[in-house]
């Protein structure tokens, strides 16, 4: 449209401005550059048109890396050195673009010489910008010396930048080993004021610390009414780098590491910030000294048991410390090597504690968090770890009555409700979940990194309709964000912000990649094919209305972006027990394997069912003789498809087994939760739906006339062998309560696989209903043939016959597992049945943990499970009810 306006009328900057905005939103940096370049010559004397066609040439050298340097960023850079050159730069952004562009070109020299040159006096709106960009070039051109003093005038001026304290002994420790291996040219000696050894750097450290002392201590007022962290943190981070080196006297340079680390906590224990630096330097202390600074800790808190009594704390410091401390013995690993009595007796002192702490916040509003709320999360832990060890899901249901009393205190404590999330989904209950979820007011980024907390539950525990919704919302907020980030780059050239603009092209360039973005799309489609339909002709209708070409994968697999924020849930596990890192590395993994999986068998659906119907297009002609000259070219393309994506699917099979071997563990209460893979590959559910396509081949290869039979043969049953277990036997296996008594009467556990493997199977049966909907569609016309010309069984051709023979078992075997998983539906979650097991659940102790437990919270939760599990069930109920007639109109 604007295209046409500017032929019309090309002297209209109004109309130039709409088109220039009009290719930043599709991204086309070619015409951007072209539009902003015709905008200069119509008013040459608007700076800001000529640089958004500098920008656009440097966002061209950023899509296209091998024409970078040889001609965008030399083109760019002649640019804007011909305005230095003639004195027409003018604002602080074009002199911003100048420096992206050298940069970018590896030109860091020149880069500085714009810093200390005239141009430097525009870059106003950041005043560290100049310094913190000088310290970064002179790191990049490796002038070590230049860049330590440079970091030392840094923290001398900002004294708790942390970053620069470890820019500063990175660029130190350089120094020193340059200096030990006698290198010549690297290190500047004629500047005294580097610190190249560690002696200079332990003094630096020591001068900052005695600063931080004296300027609260003898300054009236004092220069900053509180310790900065930074010189602290600056000492031990000192010792950890020693230490790593090998270096002998590491514990000697500063003194003894135990003493630091207390003088620390001194400072900075009643500060939530505290452990997660703390934990940083667990190294630095041996298993002895570890414990004897808990102990000596505790102990000087003063609020130890005393004959059996337990001393309260006064005040609100004395409680955070007291938290900090047995949060580090836990992240120290003293609470896993605790017998069970031991963690059940902490458990009860920490209820004790929290329940008294609440007096402190009786004056904090519905919005605020209890002062206590981390002795509760802290409980919650214990008991998990007592329900994990004895294999007793009781303590896991008293964990969740815990929960869910301090949410009545703290309603808006978001780790409180993350991990009853983790708990009620251990537990196979979504509803409370998604309530949970729901009220933490999930926004616009947030359903990316945070929506993995549900979406990985929704359809393992069969809550379909709410899936649609959740999965609705996600890609609602997915197909925004072109418009969002299209209007915050608009931004950027309007109001000269430059930098921001790369930033917001590779973040739109994430979430399009996003591994929950491709997630919601694949099981957003596998939902909408086998959810709704009850008859063949509904999911021919269904299929038509999709946009889908399943010849080409959608999902760039190598480019996927892991963008879930694993960090959400405070965690105080230790390394040695757990490494979130590598554990978000394993996950990931999964994820991808089970989403090529369910990618694969969507489109191995919609191509069966076009496969099979005339009118999803791409089937047999009307003509029996068209068809047996092969002149249908659309059919032979669509059975090619199938059987390169059957391939496809079978290797990934494979793939998948072997990373099954290391599957992922839910033993913590750790947000990342495992997929279905491993359900899936017990219940061998991706041999079983490649034999039903075996037959669908098969069937279509006899539909064309070919009817060789070695080579119908070699399509239909291998290499998918057929399981050892037929569809009948494993949902006959899965008949079981959903509380089982285990160990005599002694352990409880919730067989939540028994749900996660009758939806799978569920949602299996459906898949392989339609695959034998266009199986039926195929062979209708054959069997209406041999009708009517009366031919005899044992006239027939002896392939057709065992494929008419294998259609005929499929179809009672599915039929039959209809009717088996259903009954073992109904039996375990009937309302009183489930009603008695769960209340056995209930845990009889004369642990005062579990004898102030308000019944009626309890009760309101049982209510909530109760109505969660049944409501898996019904809405399988009815999903196998729609199959069941599908296949009842199967038969012929």
């Amino acid at each position: 449209m604007y295209e046409n306006a500017y032929k019309k009328k090309p002297d209209s900057e109004e109309i130039l401005n709409a088109l220039f905005m009009a290719y930043v939103r599709i991204g086309n940096y070619k015409k951007q550059q072209q539009v902003a370049m015709a905008l200069h010559k119509l008013r040459p004397q608007k700076n800001p048109y000529y640089f958004w066609a500098v920008m656009s040439i440097v966002m061209q050298a950023y899509e296209n890396e091998n024409l970078a340097n040889s001609m965008f960023l030399p083109l760019a850079g002649k640019m804007v050195e011909k305005f230095i050159n003639e004195g027409r730069l003018e604002a602080e952004a074009e002199v911003r673009i100048y420096l992206i562009i050298l940069q970018s070109m590896a030109k860091f020299e020149e880069a500085l010489k714009v810093l200390k040159g005239p141009l430097s006096e525009k870059l106003v709106s950041e005043p560290d910008f100049p310094s913190f960009l000088e310290v970064e070039l002179l790191t990049k051109l490796e002038l070590w010396t230049t860049v330590n003093t440079a970091y030392k005038r840094l923290i001398e001026s900002n004294p708790d930048s942390w970053q620069c304290y470890k820019e500063y002994l990175r660029s130190s420790f350089i120094l020193i080993d340059a200096h030990s291996n006698a290198e010549e040219g690297v290190v500047n000696c004629s500047d005294t004021a580097a610190d190249d050894t560690v002696e200079r750097v332990v003094e630096f450290l020591s001068t900052m610390v005695r600063r931080d002392r004296d300027s609260r201590e003898s300054a009236t007022p004092p220069q900053l009414p509180y310790p900065i962290r930074g010189p602290y943190l600056g000492r031990l981070e000192l010792l950890r780098i020693l230490k790593d080196r090998n270096d002998v006297n590491w514990n000697k340079v500063l003194g003894n590491p135990l003493e630091l680390i207390c003088q620390y906590y001194d400072q900075f224990g009643d500060k939530p910030c505290c452990f997660s630096d703390l934990q940083l330097y667990a190294a630095l202390l041996s298993e002895s000294e570890k414990q004897q600074m808990i102990t000596e800790l505790l102990a000087k808190l003063g609020i130890q048991s005393q004959d059996g009594q337990i001393v309260m704390a006064t005040d609100i410091k004395v409680i955070q410390r007291h938290i900090l401390l047995i949060q580090l013995s836990r992240y120290y690993g003293f609470h896993r090597q605790m017998e069970m009595e031991k963690c059940l007796s902490l458990a009860e002192e920490l209820l004790q504690r929290y329940t008294d702490g609440l007096k402190f916040g009786e004056s904090l509003t519905s919005t605020d968090q209890q002062y206590v709320d981390s002795y509760m999360l802290l409980l919650i832990h214990l008991l998990h770890d007592v329900a994990v060890s004895t294999k007793n899901d009781q303590y896991i249901w008293h964990a969740l009555v815990l929960l869910e009393m301090s949410l009545t205190k703290s309603p808006t404590n978001s780790q409180l409700k993350l991990l009853a999330i983790q708990l009620y989904a251990q537990i196979g209950a979504f509803m409370p979940c998604y309530n949970l979820y729901e009220s933490l007011e999930i926004k616009h980024i947030q359903h990316d990194t945070l929506g993995y907390v549900v979406c990985n539950h929704v359809l393992r525990l069969g809550h379909l309709s709410v899936a649609h919704t959740i999965f609705d919302n996600t890609l609602r907020f997915f197909a925004s964000v072109h418009k969002d980030t299209s209007d915050y780059l608009i931004s950027c050239y309007k109001y000269g912000s430059f930098p921001k603009v790369q930033e917001f092209v590779q973040f739109r360039h994430r979430l399009q990649n996003s591994l929950q973005f491709a997630i919601c799309t694949a099981e957003k489609l596998l939902l909408d094919i086998i959810s709704n339909a009850s008859s063949h002709q509904m999911t021919v209708d269904i299929i038509n209305g999709m946009d889908i070409d399943p010849m080409t994968e959608q999902t760039d697999f190598k480019s996927l972006c892991d963008n879930r924020d694993d960090s959400i849930v405070f965690s105080c596990e230790p390394n040695k027990v757990v490494d979130k890192k590598e554990l978000k590395q394993k996950s990931f993994l999964e994820e991808k394997a089970w989403l090529h999986i369910r990618n694969l068998t969507a489109r191995c659906l919609v191509t069966a069912v076009r496969l099979g119907s005339p009118l999803a297009g791409g089937t047999t002609a009307p003509e029996s003789a068209a068809i047996r000259n092969g002149s249908d070219a659309k059919t032979v393309k669509l059975r090619d498809v199938l059987v390169r994506l059957r391939g496809e699917l079978a290797q990934c099979l494979t793939d998948s087994r072997q990373l099954n071997k290391a599957q992922m563990t839910n033993d913590l209460c750790l947000d990342l939760y495992r997929t279905r893979l491993s359900a899936f590959m017990r219940l061998d559910l991706g041999d079983r739906f490649l034999i039903v396509l075996d037959l669908l081949l098969s069937s279509e290869l006899h539909q064309n006339g070919q009817q060789d039979g070695q080579k119908a043969a070699s399509i239909s049953f291998s290499p998918a062998q057929k399981p050892a277990k037929s569809l009948s036997s494993l949902t006959q296996e899965n008949r079981k309560p959903m509380v089982m008594v285990c160990g005599g009467e002694e352990r409880r556990q919730i067989v939540v696989e028994m749900l996660e493997n009758s939806v799978l199977l569920a949602e299996h049966i459906s898949q392989v209903t339609i695959v034998l909907g266009a199986c039926h569609e195929i062979l209708k016309p054959i069997k209406a043939s041999l009708n009517k010309k009366g031919k005899k069984k044992k006239e027939m051709d002896p392939v057709m016959v065992s494929v008419f023979e294998s259609y005929d078992s499929f179809l009672s075997e599915t039929l039959s597992a209809v009717a088996d998983l259903q009954e073992a539906f109904s039996e375990p979650l009937t309302g009183d049945n489930l009603a008695f097991q769960l209340d056995a659940l209930k845990i009889e102790n004369s642990n005062l943990l579990f004898q102030h437990v308000d019944d009626t919270l309890e009760s309101s939760i049982r209510k909530k499970v109760t109505a969660s599990y049944q409501t898996t069930a019904a809405e399988i109920k009815t999903l196998l009810d729609r199959k069941l007639r599908y296949l009842e109109n199967l038969k012929f």
